[in-house]
């Protein structure tokens, strides 16, 4: 299968937005998922005998997923804005919490995905359901509905195979998704009909399940706003909007937003509530407990689970510069993300200076407070760098998969290498006081274009643009 861009992935969520489901536009359902197939790699042909065996679960045992809605429990929960928790990554998680906080937990319903994003929450809130607790729904009729869209669409979706050369399996993987989303457009249909809520605030536009709660309340002229989960580095799973409007980070975000056909009233820039700019910890509390000299440098080179060949290269460039690095002077710490596994990295050989580290080595917030430089390849790791003011350095493994770096790298005009020696060469020009004002001028430069506002105060930019938009909408 060759590789297939975001801009023919796109032309195919065109081409399905031509046919709808209850008055909902098909394309717009699909597009995170085409994201994460193809351009994250997620589909694999060898799973149709997975995705048969899901799609008889989804389609024979609704209640597995839909357990039904407590009116009586919820009958105070009318009229209240919702915002959702519809996913239990922390990060994303991170961004619904500060606006949570602003709001008041008397004064909001939380869509929560399970128990353990509940567990999140340091104010358990008042009114809530949890994702598996919506609505029933009339089974037949959406079995019925579903099958008259799966043939209305089957010429579209085999012209997009045949001219990708996708394997036909892929309509196993297809119909699953439509399945699961057009399911639960039922089930939203009824709980919003129900509380009639002010407004809807999702972590994000075009992700699993918010597409269709956002799609759905657009339809029951409920306004509807999400915020920002990564920056657009292209069409598909960013445009076109869904919500009525969108909450960015910084006028750099707002921007790619327009490049890519959003239009200037639909967007609002609020900060992220999800990132911070302070550094927190003691840089020689933390050397001592490592057993590191004060004066010595530190890299830190975050990584982060992308493709193997490309892991591998992150790390045997880092090693490399480190071998020619006085050892009296500088020294590596490999930060893992949390998704990875030290093993993998500890395959291959490093000099003595490098540390692979984990979580239990050092914290999150604790590698800031450490590092006096960080190297990454497309982590985002690199924006959290950015924001609180550190050097940083893009060792790029391959231009096609740079994401949000190719925008530092390009806008921003951040240093990137793609050899140990030029690693090695801006790590020293950087040290030597060369080149030590000039890079971060344009750090902290691409910093203010990048985040408007953080935290609690890019929570309560959100609620007051929301609160601006639903008077202008009413007058």
């Amino acid at each position: 299968m060759k590789r297939i861009t975001s801009e023919e992935l796109s032309r195919f969520e065109v081409e399905l937005n031509q046919f709808t489901f209850r008055d909902i536009r098909v394309g717009s359902l699909i597009g995170s998922h085409l994201n994460l197939d193809f351009l994250y790699g997620h589909y694999n042909p060898k799973d149709y005998l997975k995705e048969i065996a899901t799609s008889f679960y989804i389609k024979y045992l609704p209640s597995k997923h839909i357990k039904g809605f407590n009116v009586k429990k919820h009958q105070n929960s009318k009229g209240l804005p919702i915002l959702t928790f519809l996913s239990d990554r922390r990060h994303l998680f991170n961004m619904s919490y500060p606006v949570f906080e602003a709001l008041d937990p008397e004064n909001v319903f939380c869509l929560i995905k399970n128990e353990k994003v509940l567990r999140q929450f340091k104010t358990k809130p008042v009114h809530f359901a949890f994702f598996d607790e919506l609505p029933t729904y009339d089974y037949k009729t959406w079995h019925k509905e579903f099958k008259q869209l799966w043939k209305e669409i089957a010429e579209t979706t085999n012209h997009f195979i045949a001219r990708h050369k996708i394997h036909k399996n892929y309509k196993y993987r297809l119909k699953n998704n439509l399945l699961g989303e057009t399911r639960f457009i039922l089930a939203f249909e009824n709980m919003l009909d129900f509380l009639k809520p002010q407004y809807v605030l999702t972590e994000a536009d075009r992700h699993t399940y918010t597409s269709s709660l956002i799609s759905t309340a657009n339809k029951n002229h409920i306004q509807t706003f999400s915020m920002v989960h990564g920056v657009p580095g292209n069409t598909i799973g960013f445009t076109p909007l869904i919500a009525n409007k969108v909450l960015v980070w910084g006028e750099r975000q707002k921007q790619s937003f327009i490049k890519f056909g959003a239009t200037d009233d639909k967007i609002c820039v609020t900060g992220a509530t999800q990132l911070v700019k302070e550094i927190i910890g003691n840089k020689e509390q933390i050397k001592e407990r490592l057993g590191l000299p004060n004066k010595i440098r530190v890299i830190v080179l975050a990584t982060n689970p992308t493709k193997v060949e490309h892991r591998i290269m992150l790390y045997q460039l880092f090693c490399d510069a480190f071998r020619y690095l006085p050892k009296d002077q500088y020294y590596g710490l490999v930060k893992l993300h949390p998704s990875e596994e030290k093993s993998f990295y500890e395959n291959f050989d490093k000099p003595s200076n490098v540390l692979i580290g984990d979580a239990n080595v050092i914290s999150f917030e604790n590698t800031f407070a450490l590092a006096d430089m960080v190297c990454n390849y497309n982590s985002a790791f690199a924006i959290d760098t950015i924001l609180r003011g550190l050097p940083l350095i893009t060792i790029n493994v391959d231009d096609k998969h740079l994401g949000q770096a190719k925008d530092y790298i390009e806008f921003g005009n951040l240093p990137q290498a793609k050899s140990g020696s030029e690693l090695v060469d801006i790590i020293t020009g950087y040290f030597s006081k060369s080149n030590a004002i000039e890079l971060m001028k344009k750090v902290n430069a691409y910093a203010k274009a990048y985040c408007d506002d953080t935290g609690k105060s890019a929570a309560e930019n959100m609620l007051k643009c929301i609160k601006n938009d639903i008077h202008q909408k009413n007058n």
